[in-house]
């Protein structure tokens, strides 16, 4: 049984989870905490994670890049955020930044 806090697929990253989510174990090592700790936070719902498993069966967590952004926007200032940002590669980072003047050019508050 899914657990219902858990997302489904429905973040564009998560089109190809290998390239455009994170596993638990990479969450817990750029937040330098244990794992217990990344699985708890997706439990409560802190951070959102789709479940990729194909027989749901055992879960193969992956949290989208675009709720990685949420979340970090979400408990970190502008200081804390650019040292977990800084990690992810180019390509990532190039597609949170399209990701954003996409959201602000439908907002109209993008030039």
């Amino acid at each position: 049984m899914r657990n219902p806090l858990q997302l489904e697929i429905c973040f564009p990253s998560m089109d190809n989870p290998a390239k455009g989510a994170m596993r638990v174990g990479e969450i817990a090592k750029t937040l330098n905490c244990s794992e217990d700790h990344v699985r708890n936070l997706l439990l409560d719902g802190t951070i959102r994670a789709g479940d990729i498993s194909r027989d749901g069966s055992r879960q193969h967590l992956r949290v989208p890049r675009e709720e990685w952004q949420r979340y970090l926007i979400a408990v970190f200032g502008q200081y804390d955020r650019r040292k977990y940002i800084n990690p992810l590669g180019s390509d990532t980072i190039r597609d949170i930044i399209n990701d954003c003047y996409a959201v602000l050019r439908l907002r109209g508050e993008a030039h």
